[in-house]
């Protein structure tokens, strides 16, 4: 004998007792819902343009070069000129200040000239310094201001 089957119900055997679920109207199958797709699905779906991808590129490396200029530490080839120049310049200067409290050291009334430049302000010493012939180096036609100055800071640095 075989059971008859309704036409939502699958096949079963005759001697099978369990339940069937029994389907209201309300949960019977409702035709799916169109999803919105993210923003992110769309990006991926989307074709760019050649003019689209050049400008996307151009911005990018504009972006680049303005974050590496600004606070990357790059530097024009200009500058980093500028910058090495001035930076072997304060080295020299350094040097040099170091061969004019030498010099000093050598000169013979040099409590004296020390006692002299205590009493000066701080923007004259420097030129104490050069009027002494202490800042004047083989082949210089006049003193360096700057290797004065940093002269006259050794000095008393030395001399308190």
């Amino acid at each position: 004998m075989e059971h008859k089957v309704d036409n939502d119900e699958e096949k079963r055997p005759p001697n099978d007792n369990r339940k069937r679920p029994t389907v209201d109207a309300t949960q019977q199958a409702k035709p799916p819902v169109k999803k919105e797709p993210s923003f992110w699905e769309n990006f991926r779906e989307t074709e760019m343009s050649k003019a689209a991808t050049f400008w996307a590129c151009l911005a990018s490396v504009v972006l680049t070069m303005m974050v590496g200029f600004w606070w990357g530490g790059w530097v024009t080839s200009a500058t980093a000129a500028k910058m090495v120049s001035s930076g072997a310049k304060t080295a020299v200067n350094s040097r040099l200040a170091n061969v004019c409290v030498a010099q000093f050291n050598l000169d013979a009334a040099k409590a004296e000239k020390l006692t002299e430049m205590k009493a000066l302000t701080s923007y004259k010493q420097g030129d104490y310094a050069s009027t002494q012939g202490w800042v004047t180096f083989p082949g210089d036609e006049k003193p360096d201001s700057q290797v004065a100055s940093q002269c006259a800071k050794l000095i008393l640095e030395a001399n308190p």
